[in-house]
């Protein structure tokens, strides 16, 4: 195979040059859905609703054409994390992000958990959902014994929270606590065992002896064979008719 010329080698040194640590354009579609990933998430840090404009100017699209603004604006208004208000700001129309849980304060979340139908609690990571405070808020209600709290082992960060009656929070005291914390318990089962035999108390953990049948070994009744006929004024009543049968 014959040596690449001149005329080869420029072509291969005039073609255009690939950056792959940037991302290619690939059509107005891509940008349009960019755009509105990035206003969502501009939505979510914000606590109060933009108009389409206050968005526009954050993506720096106010010079942008027609088109793609109403491609972002339809695409916002249909999204599912996205509460668009047409009569807000004086009727311009205002878009808000819809979190998991309309959760923003103490009083909030104490409210949310006191009107859960269920004991399975709220993972944290739903409310911190648009609520930036959440976990310090949390913190705080927990010290108050206000709310329960499950945590992560990694970081002791709450991980599942619960209501909490706080009034039925009773401090102990120290010398209960100190008794309480010096019983030693058993190290083995075998000394847990000795320990209620001891006591007069049996053990789960102790073999039972097998259930006898009490009528076991007995000889059944053999059954009546035979006899005498008592009930001889009823044979009358009982021959067979059969022959009558028209």
């Amino acid at each position: 195979m014959a040596a690449p010329g001149p005329s080869t080698k420029r072509k291969y040194d005039d073609a255009p040059k690939i950056v792959y640590s940037q991302p290619a354009a690939t059509g107005s579609g891509h940008e349009v859905r960019t755009n509105v990933f990035y206003a969502i998430s501009h939505l979510q840090t914000k606590e109060q609703p933009l108009t389409f404009r206050e968005i526009l100017d954050y993506l720096s699209l106010q010079d942008k054409e027609d088109s793609t603004k109403r491609a972002i604006e339809i695409l916002l208004r249909r999204h599912p994390k996205v509460d668009h208000d047409p009569a807000g700001a004086n009727g311009k129309g205002t878009y808000a992000y819809k979190p998991m849980h309309n959760v923003s304060s103490a009083e909030e979340l104490l409210k949310l958990l006191q009107n859960q139908k269920t004991a399975a609690g709220i993972p944290v990571k739903e409310l911190k959902d648009g609520w930036a405070d959440a976990t310090e808020i949390i913190n705080t209600l927990a010290l108050e014994h206000r709310v329960l709290v499950t945590r992560n082992k990694k970081d002791d960060s709450p991980k599942m929270v619960w209501s909490n009656d706080h009034t039925l929070n009773h401090d102990i005291d120290n010398d209960f606590k100190a008794l309480w914390s010096g019983i030693k318990l058993p190290d083995t089962q075998a000394e847990l065992r000795d320990k209620l035999v001891g006591y007069g108390i049996t053990p789960t953990s102790q073999v039972k002896a097998p259930l006898v049948n009490k009528d076991q070994g007995k000889k059944k009744r053999a059954a009546r064979r035979g006899g005498k006929t008592t009930n001889t004024h009823m044979l009358s009543k009982m021959k067979d008719y059969s022959h009558l049968r028209k």
